[in-house]
Protein backbone atom coordinates (compact mmCIF):
# COMPACT_ATOMS: atom_id res chain seq x y z
CA UNK A 1 0.00 0.00 0.00
CA UNK A 2 1.40 3.40 -0.98
CA UNK A 3 2.45 5.90 1.68
CA UNK A 4 2.42 8.82 -0.73
CA UNK A 5 -0.26 10.62 1.23
CA UNK A 6 1.98 10.61 4.31
CA UNK A 7 4.96 11.88 2.38
CA UNK A 8 2.92 14.63 0.78
CA UNK A 9 1.86 15.79 4.21
CA UNK A 10 5.48 15.87 5.34
CA UNK A 11 6.49 17.90 2.34
CA UNK A 12 3.72 20.39 3.05
CA UNK A 13 4.88 20.79 6.63
CA UNK A 14 8.47 21.29 5.55
CA UNK A 15 7.46 24.01 3.10
CA UNK A 16 5.68 26.11 5.69
CA UNK A 17 7.55 29.02 7.30
CA UNK A 18 9.31 28.14 10.53
CA UNK A 19 7.42 29.69 13.38
CA UNK A 20 7.13 28.57 16.93
CA UNK A 21 5.45 28.45 20.28
CA UNK A 22 5.48 25.92 23.08
CA UNK A 23 3.71 23.61 25.45
CA UNK A 24 3.93 20.35 27.34
CA UNK A 25 2.96 17.16 25.58
CA UNK A 26 -0.03 15.85 27.44
CA UNK A 27 -1.97 14.82 24.35
CA UNK A 28 -3.27 11.29 24.03
CA UNK A 29 -1.39 10.24 20.89
CA UNK A 30 -1.89 6.49 20.35
CA UNK A 31 1.07 4.26 21.14
CA UNK A 32 1.93 1.58 18.61
CA UNK A 33 0.16 -0.94 20.82
CA UNK A 34 -2.98 1.19 20.96
CA UNK A 35 -2.88 1.75 17.20
CA UNK A 36 -3.20 -2.01 16.70
CA UNK A 37 -5.56 -2.67 19.61
CA UNK A 38 -8.04 0.00 18.48
CA UNK A 39 -8.04 -1.18 14.89
CA UNK A 40 -11.43 -2.56 13.88
CA UNK A 41 -10.26 -5.38 11.64
CA UNK A 42 -12.64 -6.07 8.74
CA UNK A 43 -14.79 -9.17 9.20
CA UNK A 44 -14.58 -11.59 6.30
CA UNK A 45 -17.93 -13.15 5.41
CA UNK A 46 -16.75 -14.87 2.22
CA UNK A 47 -13.15 -16.11 2.45
CA UNK A 48 -11.08 -16.29 -0.72
CA UNK A 49 -8.88 -19.27 -1.63
CA UNK A 50 -5.68 -19.30 0.43
CA UNK A 51 -2.72 -17.30 -0.89
CA UNK A 52 -4.68 -15.78 -3.75
CA UNK A 53 -2.27 -13.15 -5.09
CA UNK A 54 -4.18 -10.61 -7.15
CA UNK A 55 -1.48 -8.02 -7.94
CA UNK A 56 2.25 -7.29 -7.90
CA UNK A 57 3.88 -3.89 -7.45
CA UNK A 58 7.35 -2.44 -8.00
CA UNK A 59 9.54 -0.88 -5.32
CA UNK A 60 8.03 2.44 -6.45
CA UNK A 61 4.51 1.08 -5.78
CA UNK A 62 3.63 0.88 -9.46
CA UNK A 63 1.56 -2.03 -10.78
CA UNK A 64 3.72 -4.81 -12.27
CA UNK A 65 3.07 -7.93 -14.35
CA UNK A 66 4.91 -10.20 -11.93
CA UNK A 67 7.13 -10.33 -8.82
CA UNK A 68 9.56 -7.40 -8.54
CA UNK A 69 12.73 -7.27 -6.42
CA UNK A 70 12.14 -4.79 -3.61
CA UNK A 71 8.46 -4.64 -4.48
CA UNK A 72 5.19 -5.87 -2.99
CA UNK A 73 2.34 -8.22 -3.69
CA UNK A 74 -1.32 -8.21 -2.67
CA UNK A 75 -3.37 -11.13 -1.40
CA UNK A 76 -7.17 -11.19 -1.53
CA UNK A 77 -8.39 -12.55 1.80
CA UNK A 78 -12.09 -12.45 1.00
CA UNK A 79 -15.07 -10.12 1.10
CA UNK A 80 -17.19 -8.57 3.84
CA UNK A 81 -20.92 -9.22 4.02
CA UNK A 82 -21.38 -5.94 2.13
CA UNK A 83 -19.17 -7.17 -0.69
CA UNK A 84 -16.08 -5.07 0.04
CA UNK A 85 -12.78 -6.79 -0.78
CA UNK A 86 -10.44 -7.45 2.16
CA UNK A 87 -6.77 -7.43 1.15
CA UNK A 88 -3.32 -7.60 2.68
CA UNK A 89 0.01 -6.52 1.19
CA UNK A 90 3.39 -8.18 1.65
CA UNK A 91 7.03 -7.38 0.89
CA UNK A 92 8.12 -9.39 -2.13
CA UNK A 93 11.64 -10.19 -0.93
CA UNK A 94 10.92 -11.27 2.66
CA UNK A 95 7.23 -12.22 2.37
CA UNK A 96 6.73 -10.19 5.58
CA UNK A 97 3.49 -8.25 5.88
CA UNK A 98 3.54 -4.61 4.80
CA UNK A 99 0.05 -3.88 6.15
CA UNK A 100 -2.56 -5.57 8.31
CA UNK A 101 -5.72 -6.80 6.55
CA UNK A 102 -7.79 -3.85 5.35
CA UNK A 103 -11.14 -3.42 3.63
CA UNK A 104 -11.29 -1.64 0.31
CA UNK A 105 -14.05 0.78 -0.55
CA UNK A 106 -16.87 -1.07 -2.28
CA UNK A 107 -16.46 1.03 -5.43
CA UNK A 108 -12.66 0.64 -5.52
CA UNK A 109 -10.55 -1.67 -7.67
CA UNK A 110 -9.17 -4.26 -5.20
CA UNK A 111 -5.75 -3.94 -6.84
CA UNK A 112 -5.60 -0.14 -6.31
CA UNK A 113 -2.47 0.46 -4.22
CA UNK A 114 -3.50 3.93 -3.00
CA UNK A 115 -4.52 4.21 0.66
CA UNK A 116 -7.43 6.44 -0.35
CA UNK A 117 -9.09 3.35 -1.80
CA UNK A 118 -9.43 1.77 1.65
CA UNK A 119 -12.09 2.22 4.30
CA UNK A 120 -11.12 2.32 7.96
CA UNK A 121 -7.61 1.93 9.36
CA UNK A 122 -4.54 0.92 7.39
CA UNK A 123 -1.48 -0.04 9.45
CA UNK A 124 1.96 -0.18 7.84
CA UNK A 125 5.02 -2.15 8.98
CA UNK A 126 8.69 -2.08 8.06
CA UNK A 127 10.26 -5.20 6.52
CA UNK A 128 11.58 -5.94 10.03
CA UNK A 129 8.05 -5.95 11.42
CA UNK A 130 8.06 -2.57 13.19
CA UNK A 131 4.86 -0.52 13.02
CA UNK A 132 5.73 2.66 11.11
CA UNK A 133 2.40 4.46 10.71
CA UNK A 134 -1.36 4.15 10.40
CA UNK A 135 -4.04 6.11 8.61
CA UNK A 136 -7.82 6.24 9.07
CA UNK A 137 -9.90 6.86 5.96
CA UNK A 138 -13.60 7.58 5.61
CA UNK A 139 -15.19 7.51 2.15
CA UNK A 140 -11.84 8.01 0.49
CA UNK A 141 -10.73 10.88 2.72
CA UNK A 142 -7.94 10.84 5.30
CA UNK A 143 -9.26 11.81 8.72
CA UNK A 144 -6.40 10.85 11.09
CA UNK A 145 -2.89 9.43 10.92
CA UNK A 146 0.19 8.97 13.08
CA UNK A 147 3.74 8.18 11.94
CA UNK A 148 6.24 6.58 14.32
CA UNK A 149 10.03 6.48 14.57
CA UNK A 150 11.47 3.70 16.73
CA UNK A 151 8.02 3.09 18.18
CA UNK A 152 7.41 6.70 19.26
CA UNK A 153 4.97 9.20 17.68
CA UNK A 154 6.69 11.59 15.28
CA UNK A 155 3.92 13.11 13.16
CA UNK A 156 0.18 13.40 13.80
CA UNK A 157 -2.25 14.58 11.12
CA UNK A 158 -5.94 15.36 11.53
CA UNK A 159 -8.38 16.35 8.80
CA UNK A 160 -12.03 17.28 8.90
CA UNK A 161 -13.92 15.29 6.23
CA UNK A 162 -16.78 17.78 6.47
CA UNK A 163 -14.52 20.78 5.92
CA UNK A 164 -11.58 20.11 3.61
CA UNK A 165 -10.04 23.47 4.46
CA UNK A 166 -9.27 22.28 7.99
CA UNK A 167 -6.11 20.29 8.70
CA UNK A 168 -3.70 20.10 11.61
CA UNK A 169 -0.22 18.61 11.84
CA UNK A 170 1.90 18.10 14.94
CA UNK A 171 5.56 17.11 14.82
CA UNK A 172 7.03 15.46 17.92
CA UNK A 173 10.65 14.95 18.95
CA UNK A 174 12.03 11.58 20.05
CA UNK A 175 10.99 12.29 23.65
CA UNK A 176 7.33 12.97 22.77
CA UNK A 177 7.68 16.75 23.10
CA UNK A 178 5.87 18.93 20.56
CA UNK A 179 8.31 20.54 18.15
CA UNK A 180 5.81 22.26 15.90
CA UNK A 181 2.06 22.61 15.39
CA UNK A 182 0.57 23.61 12.06
CA UNK A 183 -3.13 24.36 11.74
CA UNK A 184 -4.82 25.29 8.49
CA UNK A 185 -8.36 26.61 8.20
CA UNK A 186 -10.29 28.57 5.64
CA UNK A 187 -8.89 31.73 7.26
CA UNK A 188 -5.22 30.86 6.90
CA UNK A 189 -2.32 28.87 8.40
CA UNK A 190 -1.08 29.14 11.96
CA UNK A 191 2.31 27.64 12.85
CA UNK A 192 3.59 27.34 16.39
CA UNK A 193 7.03 26.02 17.38
CA UNK A 194 8.41 25.03 20.77
CA UNK A 195 11.69 24.85 22.60
CA UNK A 196 12.92 21.48 23.79
CA UNK A 197 11.64 22.20 27.30
CA UNK A 198 8.20 23.23 26.04
CA UNK A 199 8.27 27.02 26.16
CA UNK A 200 7.00 29.13 23.26
CA UNK A 201 9.60 30.20 20.76
CA UNK A 202 7.55 31.73 17.94
CA UNK A 203 4.17 31.88 16.26
CA UNK A 204 3.21 32.81 12.73
CA UNK A 205 -0.20 33.32 11.18
CA UNK A 206 -0.52 33.52 7.41
CA UNK A 207 -4.02 34.72 6.53
CA UNK A 208 -5.58 34.00 3.16
CA UNK A 209 -4.52 36.87 0.93
CA UNK A 210 -3.10 38.88 3.83
CA UNK A 211 0.21 39.77 5.43
CA UNK A 212 2.08 37.32 7.64
CA UNK A 213 2.02 38.05 11.36
CA UNK A 214 5.00 36.96 13.50
CA UNK A 215 5.59 36.75 17.23
CA UNK A 216 8.66 35.57 19.16
CA UNK A 217 9.24 34.87 22.84
CA UNK A 218 12.17 34.46 25.20
CA UNK A 219 12.51 31.30 27.29
CA UNK A 220 10.81 33.05 30.22
CA UNK A 221 7.77 34.03 28.14
CA UNK A 222 8.55 37.64 27.26
CA UNK A 223 7.77 38.82 23.74
CA UNK A 224 10.88 39.70 21.77
CA UNK A 225 12.18 40.15 18.21
CA UNK A 226 13.38 37.56 15.71
CA UNK A 227 17.02 38.59 15.89
CA UNK A 228 17.25 37.69 19.57
CA UNK A 229 16.05 34.10 18.95
CA UNK A 230 17.45 33.45 15.46
CA UNK A 231 19.93 30.88 16.75
CA UNK A 232 17.16 28.90 18.45
CA UNK A 233 15.00 29.09 15.33
CA UNK A 234 17.77 27.65 13.18
CA UNK A 235 18.35 24.86 15.70
CA UNK A 236 14.65 24.08 15.76
CA UNK A 237 14.48 24.03 11.98
CA UNK A 238 17.28 21.45 11.89
CA UNK A 239 15.52 19.30 14.51
CA UNK A 240 12.25 19.39 12.56
CA UNK A 241 13.93 18.45 9.28
CA UNK A 242 15.88 15.63 10.92
CA UNK A 243 12.68 14.28 12.44
CA UNK A 244 10.85 14.36 9.12
CA UNK A 245 13.78 12.70 7.38
CA UNK A 246 13.56 9.90 9.94
CA UNK A 247 9.86 9.47 9.15
CA UNK A 248 10.50 9.32 5.42
CA UNK A 249 13.23 6.67 5.70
Amino acid sequence: MKKLLMLAALSAAAALPLQAAAKDISRAVPTVEQAVRHNKAPKIAKPAPANQIIAYYSADSERADGPQAGGYYRVLLGHTKDGAAVVQDFYQDSKAKQIDPVAMRKDADPTDFDAESTEGRTIWYSPEGKLTNFADHEKGELVYSVSYVDGKPALEIRKDPRDKSRESQIIYDDHGQVLMEIEETGKGVKTVAYRSKGSKLAETFTPKGGEINHKWWTADGKETDQESVIGELLTLEKRVRNRMDAISN
